[in-house]
């Protein structure tokens, strides 16, 4: 009776170490996830900027040319 009591903590305690790894390892997932968006949003940033810049730019030259 005991040996099947010990068996049964043994094996819950393994079940239960495993869910937590699981749990884990979606989190660090998750977190990746949000890194990759998070660089994404900011790439896209730095392009709007860029198109402003030029934009400025194309606007300074039409503004320069003498009617």
């Amino acid at each position: 009776m005991m040996m099947m009591m010990m068996m049964t903590m043994m094996m819950m305690m393994i079940i239960q170490e495993e869910e937590e790894e699981e749990e884990e390892e979606e989190e660090e997932e998750e977190e990746e996830e949000e890194e990759e968006e998070e660089e994404e949003e900011e790439e896209e940033e730095e392009e709007e900027e860029k198109k402003k810049k030029k934009k400025k730019k194309k606007m300074k030259k039409s503004i320069l040319i003498p009617i």
